[in-house]
């Protein structure tokens, strides 16, 4: 992987990255870290910081591997996550199963049915209500949520109970507010 940061050509990459790929990578980083703050001097314009490594490998991978690639139809993002969020990806990724690490690490790339920019949480949110199914199943996990509440007495009384409280404090409060809004008037 030194060979890649150091802009040398005696390797080749054939494929786009992988979570197995990546998991190697930011270990290889993690202990790369020390050497390249040691020799900040030698490295000229080298990051030390493990989430610059980590890109500039992803960047040299990606610019010399995907020009020979199949998949090369894969866009890398232009912002591409920290360390930190790439370390999560890649433990959620691998949890699952070993078979996972074969896959590509979806978390560099842009899918294929994103626009340019990001979209947001609401934007997301819309977008998976349009699936009928995936919001016919959110509505019957909820239905029978409120279902099995409404029948749990124990539930019911607490319930209850918040809104009995919640309700004196309501009338406190505008009680009190009349009053104060009475005295207001009365100094003027």
């Amino acid at each position: 992987m030194l060979c890649v940061l150091t802009d040398s050509t005696d390797f080749t990459v054939s494929q786009t990255i992988t979570y197995g790929c990546l998991s190697e990578l930011l270990s290889w980083a993690k202990a790369k870290k020390q050497y390249f703050k040691s020799s900040a001097g030698n490295t000229a314009g080298l990051p030390s910081d493990l989430t610059g490594i980590v890109h500039a490998v992803i960047q040299k991978i990606h610019t010399c591997g995907a020009s020979g690639s199949s998949t090369s139809t894969l866009q890398l993002k232009t912002r591409l996550p920290a360390f930190c969020t790439l370390h999560r990806s890649v433990i959620r990724a691998l949890s699952a199963g070993s078979a996972n690490c074969c896959l590509i690490a979806d978390c560099l790339y842009l899918s294929s049915s994103a626009s340019s920019e990001g979209k947001t949480a609401a934007e997301r949110k819309r977008a998976s209500r349009q699936n009928r199914e995936l919001r016919k199943s959110e509505q019957l996990v909820d239905t029978s949520r409120h279902k099995s509440h409404r029948q749990d007495t124990e539930y019911r009384h607490e319930e209850q109970s918040r809104d009995t409280a919640r309700r004196k404090t309501c009338k406190v409060q505008a009680a009190f507010g009349n009053v104060f809004s009475m005295e207001e008037g009365k100094s003027r």
